[in-house]
């Protein structure tokens, strides 16, 4: 009997720790057509990087966004499967739950940062969503960097 009890009494706390941990809260950022969802705590910031339109700020991670429009990049007569190859060039392509994103390193001066790269067409639009975090964060946050593309929604 006190073998059954120990059991149950185990049973219990591994159902109430998995119960207590509660998913954390996130929100969502829409920029015109896009929408990106992730944890609650990152903020909007206004971006001095060029080439960005938007940023978002994570404690360890960054969001850059850009977009630029369809009819800008066909005046120029570049098609659909050219800009996909433009765009992910010089990186290592890799794929996640059928999702292909890219990932690069950056170097400015003696900071090292590690990118997740994806590309999403609306109709307008072509989006560029880059993640970023510190080289030394990559082993830990490579997977949460891919989520945010993931959570990545057009309208």
């Amino acid at each position: 009997m006190e073998k059954l009890f120990a059991v149950l009494a185990a049973l219990l706390l591994v159902l109430t720790a998995a119960g207590c941990s509660q998913k954390e809260k996130t929100k969502t950022f829409t920029f015109e057509n896009l929408s990106i969802t992730v944890p609650e705590s990152y903020k909007m910031e206004e971006t001095s990087y060029d080439g960005f339109d938007y940023c978002l700020e994570g404690e360890k991670l960054v969001i850059f966004v850009n977009r630029t429009a369809i009819a800008d990049i066909q005046s120029y007569g570049i098609t659909e499967d050219q800009v996909s190859e433009i765009a992910y060039q010089g990186m290592e392509i890799k794929e996640k739950d059928g999702m292909s994103y890219g990932v690069y390193d950056y170097t400015s001066g003696s900071d090292k940062f590690y990118y997740t790269y994806g590309l999403f067409k609306d109709d307008t639009y072509y989006w560029d969503v880059n993640v970023a975090c510190q080289d030394a964060d990559k082993a830990t946050l490579a997977d949460p960097m891919v989520t945010i593309l993931q959570n990545v929604e057009l309208k």
